[in-house]
């Protein structure tokens, strides 16, 4: 693998679920050929039978890592760091949503399972443990993180790869917040603010008004968490409206402020 760096993610299996979810992983992880997607090298067993999975190595560890490695102070990078991630996770998704024979669905998109490398410039999707093909007519499981999950999902268990669209919109507002989604709930519990996300309840839109394109971003983060499924853009459209905002302000000059040393951040 010419000198590169890899990692060994190990799968403690306990039953028969844990067992399903790293078939998925190594199946879908296994069959995508992106740039914006950890890579899959092979699979082994340790002598207590645990899977060991080989992959890419991100250096600079995952996107909620980065965000919030100090507690004490808010998140501190440009907009078009910002606007660079989330146009690199909208083609990384939108790819899966395009392949065949049926879209794949991740199901889990949050910053924990978004990976950083090559100077915190590079996004990768990662953590396929929860990836699906599209069902038509039957209903599927309830996997996901709450904050993130689609109305759809904990309603109805019927969803498709628009529940990806979904958490997307909510990715957006974190990243460009500065702010953990929902935080105006904080003190409700797990299911209470599931219900309040289900009836309407989104993050707040003031919190993104300081960038210059305020206007074009709550747009977009509005149609991204519409209750209606159907009503959401392709995650290929989205792609397509953030790239056109990306090379409007030029590809060579988006930076990260301040950049810390990866040796500082808990690697995932």
């Amino acid at each position: 693998m010419n000198g590169a760096q890899l990692a060994l993610k190990r799968i403690f299996v306990n039953d028969a679920d844990a067992k399903k979810g790293i078939e998925r992983e190594v199946k879908y992880l296994s069959s995508a050929y992106h740039e914006n997607i950890i890579k899959f090298y092979c699979t082994m067993e340790d002598k207590e039978c645990n899977t060991l999975i080989l992959m890419e190595f991100a250096d600079c560890g995952s996107l909620h890592n980065f965000m919030y490695r100090d507690r004490k102070q808010e998140p501190n990078y440009s907009y078009l760091a910002a606007l660079n991630w989330m146009h690199q996770l909208s083609k990384g998704v939108a790819y899966l949503h395009d392949m065949k024979p049926k879209p794949v669905i991740h199901r889990d998109l949050k910053p924990h399972n978004l990976l950083l490398a090559n100077n915190f410039r590079i996004l990768k999707i990662a953590d396929f443990g929860a990836v699906t093909e599209q069902a038509t007519s039957k209903k599927m499981t309830e996997i996901g993180t709450p904050c993130y999950m689609a109305p759809e999902v904990s309603i109805s268990h019927m969803y498709s790869e628009k529940c990806d669209v979904f958490s997307f919109g909510i990715v957006l507002w974190e990243v460009m917040a500065h702010k953990r989604p929902f935080y105006h709930l904080k003190n409700l519990p797990t299911l209470a603010t599931m219900n309040k996300i289900s009836q309407g309840e989104r993050p707040l839109l003031a919190d993104v008004e300081h960038h210059a394109n305020s206007n074009k971003l709550k747009s977009l983060m509005e149609n991204c968490w519409n209750t209606d499924p159907k009503k959401r853009l392709a995650m290929k459209d989205i792609a397509l409206e953030l790239g056109t905002d990306f090379v409007h302000f030029g590809l060579d000059i988006f930076s990260i402020r301040p950049l810390p040393d990866p040796s500082d951040l808990d690697f995932l």
